[in-house]
């Protein structure tokens, strides 16, 4: 009999239990115990232990492994006095003592086993068990958790009598268990085998709290409540359906099932009706048929399910640069339910769109355009064939689909550190978008980026995409960059820089920019000009842009993908280049440049394949010839087209809200140079393509470069090529004088100021500036070396820009000391204007020729023309006049 004596009071505002109890046991008293707990006692021993595997069901009993011919169920103590053996053998011996078979007696309740029995196998001579484990898995702890015995002394294995192989094992530790394993230990390579019973008593307890169910629609009408659990012996589950918070169905699960449905219509959600389940476990001998009168664990329930969208992901999405990842969407209910639970006819239109906002947005500098940190490629460019971009179609076909939205960092937007975006799913039903309910997940992305240029200084110095140096003695055009696959394609061009047969100094004089069908040319090779810039229009276009700065003296042409080529004018007349790849040129660049692909040892490749020995055979294969090669200063005609083995790759932003409210879409990745309101005050795109030009070599055949009609480019042609560097320095000049000069060109910039020379210029860039000198005898090469501090500082502020105390000395020329810089721009004394402010107002300006001489007035509207000269200053005292010729 059990016997309880209870008390209560009160700690600390909580109720315990003072109890002290006496259960006799064997016909023997546990001794009288007095302790505090929480919760009452459960059980203290077993007054009248009965088998447990004698009456055992046959499912009850399983084994590791059986030998041929036996069963699990002939391990019941008394059973197979006929077998020889007769019991339970395992199929093996086991090669190492902790590597050892077993067999599991679970019960349809919990027992407190009191005591273990071993019992030889019947036969002749059969192999005993010498040693055993006992296991068991508690009836209130984890499900499929086994704990190893131990008995009052601490031991764990226990020794049988090696002669008979009988042990009874008399457990002084209480057991309460759903679940007993005996595991023989024996050593060597013997095979035990064995009989066994189990004795003790039912015990009334409530098994684990099940996990959290789930509801979830497994078909067009049918919703499910179903747990994740692993099937245990005698464990049952009673599932109960509630609407708006009513109970209408429940339902005792048999063992090994965990799911329970409920059939629906449209109907039962038309008034926003709510629907959830619990789950709530018992074991088989206390179930009661799910009634109130069995013993329970506490009911799990379900969220309140809602027809909506989810993002499956495990967790946030993390990429890096060029990497594409996955936002996995799914609906929760067939696409009539979803139109249903909105308010809307069944058949109603579901789409659900992304939207991403980043957490840190960025702006472009003189634009209000966000930055994006994060883009959507386009699905037929996604590797698996099945991403979506930026919006889908749920169906009633379609709606238990896994589907992808393929995500991936804007790699061009040459972003550094880690950025994260908030990616948003937004459910629309028949076009009308409500963004309360949608889901979010983060994208976390990891920016690495670094400045890639490659550089064409005036002087013919080269520096490749990876880092590679060298220099040029030849004249002629020169192709500086193109892209494999792609119709883009950046050229110069490099005559004596005194434009005579004898001088041996090479300067870039022009630059010739192709975009598919159209050639944007930039010009320095009229003395006196500055840098001027003409397109010739092709027959297919793309959108490029064209913006000039500091009065025409810095020139930059955006690309279709987002690579930008930057031309200026240099102090000595000629043109300093850098052209800044896209992450589409990645691995696909030929030229001057070299090979884009963070690799210098390949950067010296030949157009004709292999690798250049030297700069001399390198500039020479990358040379072209007018009348082999052609020339595309004149324009590119349908009969030079190639054929083009890719095309861009197509992005969006999937309607990421600017900082203006606006919404915006890309084609590619996404550079602020690449937005039209981008420096839209030095924007001259539309000016220049107003008055294009159609490609001249297609209608005429030209000899020399003399005799092209877009710019005087030289007297020489290719001239006496010549690799032998200038012997001696100029007069009035030495090394120590020219590195000097270079040293001071420096230290007394306003830019070094702001931006420390030592991160941005090498020991190279010095020896260069001083062989500059040594060819041209000019003080102006020294100002290369100052423009290229600039150029390097600026790209390291990469898409954000320079802040404005840095732009304050970045001006032209230091404003000729005639005015005041201020974020890059000039406010010039009184008297004094231009972008410099190195004009005397009171100067006449000086025409040096006009892009046209005569227009005619049957072909053309002759209502403007393009004027070159100098001294121009840009007001309202500039006047033009146009006189009539009869």
């Amino acid at each position: 009999m059990n016997y309880f004596e209870i008390d209560t009071l009160s700690l600390s505002g909580e109720y315990h239990w003072v109890v002290v109890w006496d259960i006799f046991v064997k016909d023997e008293w546990c001794s009288s115990q007095s302790v505090k707990l929480k919760e009452p006692p459960r059980i203290c021993g077993c007054t009248d232990p009965t088998s447990q595997v004698i009456q055992a069901d046959d499912a009850q009993l399983t084994a590791s492994s059986t030998r041929d011919g036996l069963s699990p169920s002939f391990v019941k103590y008394g059973c197979c006095t006929e077998l020889n053996p007769g019991g339970w053998c395992p199929e093996s011996a086991a090669v190492d003592r902790k590597e050892t078979h077993w067999v599991d007696v679970s019960f349809y309740g919990p027992i407190n086993v009191t005591s273990v029995t071993l019992q030889p196998p019947n036969g002749l001579n059969p192999p005993l068990v010498n040693a055993f484990r006992l296991l068991y898995e508690p009836a209130d702890g984890e499900l499929g958790i086994l704990q190893v015995y131990s008995d009052g002394s601490g031991s764990q294995n226990f020794t049988t009598d090696n002669s008979t192989g009988q042990f009874n094992l008399t457990l002084d530790n209480e057991v309460v268990t759903r679940r007993i394993r005996v595991q023989p230990i024996n050593e060597g390579t013997l095979i035990p085998c064995m009989r066994l019973d189990i004795f003790g008593c039912p015990v009334d307890i409530p098994p684990p709290e099940p996990p959290k169910p789930v509801v979830s629609f497994r078909d067009v009408s049918i919703l499910s409540c179903e747990i994740t659990v692993d099937e245990v012996f005698g464990l049952h589950y009673v599932a109960e359906w509630f609407r708006d918070q009513a109970s209408i169905s429940k339902t005792l699960l048999p063992n090994g099932e965990f799911e329970s449905t409920l059939s629906v219509d449209l109907q039962d959600f038309s008034s926003n009706q709510k629907y959830h389940c619990s789950m709530k476990a018992c074991y088989n001998t206390y179930c009661m048929n799910g009634t109130s009168n069995g013993t329970f664990s506490a009911a799990q329930e379900s969220d309140v399910f809602t027809p909506e969208i989810l993002i499956t992901n495990d967790g946030d999405l993390n990429l890096t640069e060029s990497e594409i990842g996955y936002i996995k969407i799914k609906a929760t209910a067939p696409a009539s339910f979803l139109c249903t639970a909105g308010g809307r006819d069944g058949a109603c239109t579901v789409t659900v769109i992304a939207v991403a906002n980043d957490a840190n947005p960025l702006s472009c500098p003189g634009s209000v355009k966000i930055l994006p940190q994060l883009l959507f490629p386009d699905k037929s460019d996604v590797s698996t064939g099945e991403a979506e971009q930026c919006s889908l179609q749920v169906t009633n076909d379609n709606w238990m689909e896994e589907r992808l939205i393929a995500v991936t960092p804007n790699s061009g937007a040459q972003l550094t550190g880690v950025r994260e975006t908030q990616v948003t799913t937004i459910l629309g039903l028949d076009s009308q978008f409500d963004q309360s309910g949608g889901k979010s997940i983060t994208v976390r992305t990891t920016f690495m980026a670094s400045t890639v240029v490659c550089e064409a200084l005036e002087t013919s110095y080269y520096q490749t995409f990876d880092g590679m140096r060298f220099e040029s003695y030849l004249r002629g055009e020169f192709i500086l960059y193109k892209h494999m696959n792609l119709p883009y394609e950046v050229r110069t061009y490099s005559r004596a820089c005194n434009n005579t047969l004898t001088d041996k100094s090479r300067c870039t004089c022009f630059v010739a920019a192709r975009v598919h069908d159209d050639v944007i040319v930039f010009s320095g090779c009229e003395s006196g000009e500055g840098i001027t810039a003409n397109v010739l229009k092709g027959e297919d276009s793309e959108t490029f842009f064209v913006r000039s700065y500091y009065g025409g003296m810095r020139q930059e042409v955006t690309f279709p993908t987002g690579s930008l080529l930057v031309v200026q004018a240099s102090e000595g007349g000629g043109i300093n280049v850098w052209f800044y790849p896209a992450p589409i040129d990645f691995g696909a660049t030929l030229g001057l440049c070299g090979t884009y692909d963070s690799n210098s040892t390949n950067d010296l490749e030949l157009r004709e394949g292999g690798l250049a020995t030297d700069a001399d055979s390198l500039l020479k294969s990358w040379r072209l010839s007018w009348q082999t090669n052609g020339s595309i200063i004149t324009g590119i005609c349908p009969k030079d087209r190639q054929n083009q083995s890719a095309q861009l790759q197509s992005f969006s932003q999937c309607q990421t809200a600017d900082i203006a409210g606006a919404l915006q879409a890309a084609d590619s990745y996404v550079t602020c140079n690449m937005d039209r309101l981008f420096d839209s005050d030095e924007d001259r795109t539309s000016f220049l393509l107003q008055f294009a030009e159609k490609p001249a070599n297609c209608f005429l055949i030209f000899a020399s470069y003399e005799t092209a009609p877009v710019f005087t480019l030289g007297v020489e042609g290719y001239g006496n090529d010549t690799t032998e560097p200038i012997p001696n320095y100029p007069s009035g000049w030495t090394e120590d004088l020219a590195l000097s000069s270079c040293n001071s060109a420096i230290r007394e910039s306003e830019v070094s100021k702001v931006c420390n020379s030592s991160l941005y210029l090498v020991d190279e860039d010095f020896n260069r500036c001083v062989q500059d000198i040594k060819m041209t005898g000019l003080t102006n090469s020294a100002q290369t070396l100052v423009q290229v501090l600039q150029e390097r500082c600026k790209a390291s502020y990469v898409q954000a820009g320079p802040p404005d105390d840095v732009l304050d000395s970045f001006c032209p020329r230091n404003c000729s000391s005639q005015g005041a810089c201020k974020a890059g721009e000039c406010t010039c004394e009184d008297g004094y204007a231009g972008v410099d402010c190195s004009l005397n107002v009171t100067t006449i300006p000086t025409l040096t020729r006009l892009d046209q001489q005569i227009c005619n007035t049957q072909t053309d509207p002759c209502t403007s023309v393009i004027v070159y000269g100098t001294d121009f200053v840009e007001g309202k005292d500039l006047k033009c006049f146009f006189i009539n010729i009869e």
